[in-house]
């Protein structure tokens, strides 16, 4: 009963996965012991039994010395959120974005109280989430900048100031072009920046 309690201890820190090897022989030590057992040869049977829960207690200490990892893990994913949030997820991936902080939480909490396995697997959930979020509201942003720079731009050229400042406008309409081809090769951050310039230059023709 002793060897299967620290297999359970090794199994919710994810040993089975960060501390495979030793896991794994902790497991082959305790499936002997129970063969020894079932077969009567209890001394033999208690022996193994012992052997298995030595290993699973070392596979849980190798496993626990990875909880780096998960720490790792999770700061990654809270500096996508926080990139996601500049471009506004709240308004363009509330859902996605949502999941994502719930998850990292989740995992930071189960990291801080040793289930790891638990921390691995929200924080594999928080990063889908934020990696679409991040994505979303790049896309959502790209598109909002650019709408607005083409309303600035129209609003130039049909403004008193359009033949006299020809130069600004020019440059503000191959701006909104460029924005416009580089949305369309799905190069966000690129289309953003060309749709702010072009939103920078449309006001002075005006």
């Amino acid at each position: 009963a002793a060897a299967e309690t620290d297999m359970q201890n090794a199994t919710s820190v994810y040993a089975e996965v960060l501390a495979k090897s030793s896991y794994s022989e902790a497991k082959n030590s305790l499936q002997e012991a129970n063969q020894l057992f079932e077969n009567k040869q209890y001394y033999e049977a208690h022996v193994k039994a012992g052997d298995a829960g030595r290993k699973a207690r070392d596979a849980r200490d190798a496993s626990l010395g990875r909880k780096s990892i998960l720490s790792e893990s999770i700061e990654d994913v809270n500096i996508t959120i926080a990139k996601a949030k500049q471009y506004h997820a709240e308004q363009h991936a509330p859902e996605k974005l949502r999941l994502a902080e719930e998850n990292s939480r989740l995992a930071a909490n189960s990291m801080n109280s040793l289930q790891l396995k638990e921390g691995f697997a929200a924080v594999e959930v928080a990063k889908v989430n934020a990696d679409d979020a991040y994505i979303m509201s790049l896309k959502g942003t790209s598109r909002v900048t650019l709408d607005e720079a083409r309303t600035l731009v129209a609003q130039a050229e049909n403004s008193a100031g359009a033949s006299v400042a020809a130069t600004d406008l020019a440059m503000a309409r191959e701006s909104l072009k460029s924005s416009e081809a580089l949305l369309l090769e799905s190069k966000y951050r690129e289309s953003i920046s060309a749709a702010e310039d072009s939103k920078r230059l449309a006001p002075t023709v005006l």
